[in-house]
């Protein structure tokens, strides 16, 4: 039976989706463990030495390597770059329903998911007894970050193609030098240097990783080829603006050069799971795993607020310090849960999307 036009490009649409939703589904599954893990050194003090530092603690603040950082440290860039990967289609969608209301909207959205992490971390705070509580994370930043977006929504940014990607591109640029030149001034107003996502100065930087982002997805539908030659270029001028232009890159400071560096790594690993999924998966949805991935936020917000509760809770003397087995436990079994929690809460349409 030959499908007609509308439905060969429905399909379309969803084999793209999918794509999507399978690597945001896995973020969510490797940020719930490597935070868990991550916890055994920063909370219990348990030091899992070698190999496994390079995986789930941040890097010391020195310039960077060949590679240039520890996983964790691509934790922030990549939720930004998989908001800028979808932001614009989410909100043409939006736009072609409710016209100029789409802004509001946006605008609503984002105060929303900026207040609810907000109050994850008030809880905790409140509940929390070992002297230093979260003031910031870049969750929180999620939706401040999205409120800086809106205005890069207007007609010109919405275009598409070499066009569109330029655009977004060159905005992209404009936002982190303007960044790293207001970088000291504005961590001086409304930073958090204490490691809690660098407080809502680094937003600001973060916006420029929404905008990067975007412009690759305009690209990513040219062809497998075209969005093979940028993955190329763009990890190589990451590769010159850390190593050939020595510029110091330092995690726990949120610089410009951290921002860029770390977007051009996170875009090639996006690059290389977006291929496998579309020629070795033949765009298909992993079950469990693209079910978390469109429901993103609401797992996010659940991962934040178990761990928080964990660090509380641990914090007040309730909970004991953790050992290496306990901590696999916890990281698999938080992983479990929320495999288990995502197609029932699918099917009942609980939704928390970006």
């Amino acid at each position: 039976m030959r499908l007609k036009q509308d439905e060969t490009k429905t399909l379309k649409i969803k084999s793209r989706d999918a794509v999507v939703d399978n690597v945001k589904g896995l973020l969510v599954l490797m940020f719930a463990f490597v935070h868990i893990m991550r916890n055994l050194r920063y909370i219990d003090g348990f030091d899992l030495g070698g190999v496994a530092n390079n995986v789930f603690y941040h890097s010391p603040p020195v310039a960077i390597s060949w590679w240039g950082f520890n996983v964790l440290d691509l934790a922030p860039i990549s939720f930004y770059f998989l908001i800028g990967f979808v932001i614009y289609r989410s909100f043409q969608k939006h736009y072609d329903k409710i016209g100029r209301g789409a802004y509001r909207q946006s605008l609503l959205r984002n105060l929303t998911v900026m207040g609810l992490f907000l109050l994850v971390l008030y809880i905790e705070n409140v509940l929390d007894k070992s002297g230093n509580p979260s003031r910031w994370n870049y969750l929180v930043g999620i939706g401040f970050t999205g409120i800086l977006t809106v205005p890069f929504f207007a007609p010109v940014f919405r275009k598409t193609g070499i066009a569109g990607a330029l655009i977004k591109f060159g905005a992209a640029a404009a936002v982190l030098v303007l960044y790293s030149l207001l970088h000291d001034a504005l961590f001086g107003v409304v930073g958090d240097r204490a490691g809690h996502g660098g407080g809502a100065a680094s937003s600001f930087g973060f916006l420029s990783v929404v905008l990067f982002a975007a412009g690759v997805k305009d690209i990513s539908t040219l062809g497998i080829k075209f969005y093979s030659a940028a993955a190329v270029v763009i990890y190589l001028s990451g590769l010159l603006v850390g190593n050939v232009l020595n510029v110091g890159i330092s995690y726990d400071v949120f610089s410009a050069g951290y921002i860029f560096v770390a977007f051009t790594k996170v875009n090639l690993i996006f690059f290389i799971l977006h291929t496998i999924n579309k020629y070795a998966l033949k765009e298909r949805a992993i079950p469990f795993v693209s079910a978390i991935g469109r429901n993103i936020l609401l797992y996010v917000l659940v991962v934040t607020a178990l761990i928080g509760a964990m660090i509380a809770l641990k914090g007040a003397g309730i909970l004991p310090e953790m050992t290496l087995p306990a901590g696999l436990l916890t990281a698999l079994g938080l992983d479990g849960l929320l495999v288990l929690l995502a197609v029932p809460l699918e099917k009942k349409k609980v939704m928390f999307k970006l």
